[in-house]
């Protein structure tokens, strides 16, 4: 009776965990493929302009023709491609950093007239240490470094990218745009001919979540089913348990009756070992293994908790109710 007790709570162990490490390597392969678009969404424009303007007037066409659209732009220098400037009229959505200390741009970068700097996980050239703080230095300017992104499963070579705000205050913003690629995320798809037209450009259509799946052999159908699996075998096994802890237990060394009769009770029994499975998984998980969002993995696992909980009380009853008519 021992060892069965042993390895159904094994088994429940086992599915927590593999629900956990699934959810795990599909954020953590979504963060690096984040961090490898810069955070742009799929598809995007990328434009290759002709036109003799300024990053200021570009910026400033923009919000006057799509005020009310959620755009980021990435001006892209065709001189140095580890340059990228940014720009957004909303506040961009974080992107996974190296530490808590470290932030993304948010709107308010944009808007000033104080340009600043995020870092790739390899950044080094130019990075200068001031007062204990951080500054990129680049062609005679000094760019306050907010943040710096984390590693990710890529060559290192390719994260040595650094991002500085742009605006039309700003000083980054007086660059000539033919002297970039400019890539255009939230563009409605009808006016991106537009657009076209009034930097005098060719564009390009880049759907990079497609790509970076197929280069990389990533299945989210296989990691789905490998989740359901791991579910249905704790379901299966929550069954199992019912009918192990159907059968009485007597030996307690308890004096307290009223103890006793709870620790006997096969349901308390399964509910103490099973949330005691769920709060170390909660805690222990998140120390070895990289989550964009913590409040996922606690809503899958409490999801999982929920429906093992509700197979052994269903299964109880039944065997409970089987007995009565024996």
């Amino acid at each position: 009776m021992k060892l069965r007790n042993f390895i159904v709570t094994l088994i429940s162990l086992i599915c927590f965990i593999g629900v956990g490490l699934s959810l795990s390597r599909q954020q953590s392969q979504r963060a690096d493929q984040v961090l490898n678009n810069s955070g742009l969404s799929s598809p995007y424009y990328v434009f290759d302009p002709k036109s003799h303007q300024t990053i200021q007037q570009v910026i400033h066409y923009l919000n006057k023709e799509w005020p009310h659209t959620n755009l980021q732009v990435h001006f892209r220098s065709k001189y140095d491609s580890n340059q990228i400037l940014i720009w957004a009229n909303y506040n961009l959505k974080s992107q996974p950093m190296a530490n808590s200390s470290s932030r993304y741009f948010n709107k308010s970068d944009f808007k000033g007239s104080i340009p600043f700097a995020v870092i790739s996980s390899e950044t080094k050239e130019n990075l200068v240490t001031l007062q204990n703080n951080r500054y990129l230095n680049e062609n005679g300017h000094y760019f306050s470094v907010i943040g710096q992104l984390k590693r990710n499963s890529e060559s290192p070579y390719r994260q040595t990218a650094y991002y500085l705000t742009t605006g039309e205050k700003q000083v980054t913003g007086k660059a000539k745009v033919e002297n970039f690629y400019v890539v255009i995320d939230g563009l409605p798809k009808n006016n991106k001919n537009k657009v076209a037209r009034h930097l005098n450009a060719s564009t390009q259509t880049v759907n990079y979540a497609n790509k970076y799946n197929k280069r990389h052999g990533i299945s989210p159908t296989k990691k789905f089913i490998f989740t359901c699996i791991c579910i249905i075998i704790a379901l299966v096994n929550s069954g199992v348990w019912a009918t192990i802890a159907i059968a009485p237990v007597t030996k307690f060394r308890i004096k307290s009756p009223i103890l006793t009769k709870i620790f006997t009770n096969s349901f308390f029994r399964f509910f103490v070992i099973n949330t005691f499975l769920l709060i170390v998984s909660s805690i222990v998980l998140p120390l070895f293994n990289f989550y964009s969002n913590l409040s996922q993995l606690y809503q899958l696992l409490g999801f999982l908790w929920i429906m093992e909980s509700l197979t052994f009380i269903i299964v109880l009853i039944l065997l409970r109710s089987k007995r009565k008519n024996a």
